[in-house]
């Protein structure tokens, strides 16, 4: 199970099915994030060092979602960052704004517990049900 009590695996033949809560579509989009890093390196044990601007834009909410997050793994698997706080500061139904603070020396210090290859569009979903907004997103590993 996972350390993050807003985010869950499920089962999924060959990649990772990750799904996500929040109580508001910005606190999804946050979520998701750190979701994201903690299958990659513990959030938990990071602590931001530093500070990351990260814009993303798309057709629609799961574009930019997706978007969203292929931003945050290309901070991860090429710039070495970790992300592990997330503040939105935008979002639309086309683009987001976010402030990650990073820190600067996790992933030398931990290094990789998963490799993330990429965000897929395929079967990816986001809907609000029951006062709560929820996504699923397959991850290439």
């Amino acid at each position: 199970m996972a350390a993050l009590d807003f985010y869950s695996l499920e089962e999924h033949t060959a990649d990772l099915c990750l799904a996500v809560t929040g109580k508001s579509l910005e606190a999804l989009f946050a979520n998701a994030a750190l979701a994201l890093v903690d299958l990659i390196i513990p959030v938990e044990g990071l602590s931001p060092s530093g500070a990351v601007e990260v814009a993303a834009s798309g057709e629609d909410i799961t574009d930019v979602l997706i978007n969203f997050l292929r931003e945050i793994l290309y901070l991860v698997n090429a710039k070495r960052l970790a992300p592990c706080r997330v503040a939105i500061s935008s979002l639309s139904q086309t683009g987001v704004d976010a402030r990650l603070g990073v820190d600067e020396a996790g992933l030398g210090i931990y290094g990789m517990e998963q490799e993330i290859k990429a965000v897929t569009y395929h079967g990816a979903s986001i809907e609000q049900k029951n006062g709560f907004w929820k996504a699923k997103l397959i991850m290439d590993v």
